[in-house]
């Protein structure tokens, strides 16, 4: 968590500068060529939704210009808030009172809440792609193809996530992730525990981890498809980074 931390400003930066920081990246990066990883509750608790933004060299984004830059969004059923603060100790209610979780109405998860919130981020950057769980097959889906976003089915086993799991870590001990400190995130990031095959390949474990890893999830569905554009364009993936061993 060290390392994860200098993804940001760091473990002690106030609350309100990590805030200010998100939002002012948000406005740089607007119009900028992303990738949309999605993790959604089935009934309740926490959904989320990432824009995964590959390094482009512009200076006008400074230090940042060579990192992969992550924005999340989070929403929580506002019932759950109240009973996940009582029961389990979780700032779900502080986290809402900051501005870095979303409250929807009642108590299971509202698609149709999340499903406007993506339509408008995808009107306001490049959005390519948005992978999604495929064995998630509801009607939020439908809506979003329908509003011309190009949704990608990814599959949650080690075929698919193993790469982007790899990938994640190599960037985050490389320092060339940056999320800004959002806490949420980095709640789930303290939280996960990853499961290995018989070849070594690791991925994101949501039974064996403590709490919910939604957003990394979310992350690593994104980067396994934003890894697929340089091939896309006709150029290795291996040309800009090294070889991955699996």
């Amino acid at each position: 968590m060290g390392v994860w931390a200098e993804g940001g400003p760091g473990d002690g930066a106030d609350w309100r500068d990590i805030r200010v920081g998100l939002d002012d990246l948000e406005q740089k990066l607007l119009g900028r060529e992303c990738y949309g990883g999605l993790d959604l509750a089935r009934v309740n608790d926490l959904s989320a939704f990432v824009l995964l933004f590959p390094p482009t060299l512009d200076p006008a984004l400074g230090v940042l210009a060579e990192k992969w830059i992550v924005l999340p969004r989070f929403w929580v059923p506002e019932e759950d808030i109240l009973r996940r603060g009582k029961r389990d100790r979780v700032p779900y209610d502080t986290w809402h009172y900051q501005g870095f979780l979303v409250a929807t109405p009642g108590n299971a998860t509202d698609f149709a809440f999340i499903e406007a919130e993506i339509i408008a981020l995808a009107g306001r950057y490049d959005l390519r792609e948005l992978s999604y769980d495929r064995t998630f097959a509801g009607e939020i889906v439908q809506h979003l193809q329908d509003e011309g976003i190009n949704l990608v089915q990814f599959g949650q086993g080690f075929l698919s996530m193993a790469a982007p799991t790899a990938e994640l870590e190599r960037l985050s001990v490389s320092r060339l992730l940056w999320h800004g400190g959002h806490p949420v995130l980095r709640w789930n990031a303290s939280n996960v525990a990853v499961r290995h095959d018989p070849a070594g390949n690791i991925k994101p474990d949501k039974e064996r981890s403590s709490e919910r890893i939604d957003g990394i999830v979310a992350i690593c569905n994104a980067l396994g498809r934003a890894l697929l554009r340089d091939a896309n364009a006709g150029r290795s993936v291996y040309d800009s980074r090294s070889i991955l061993v699996l």
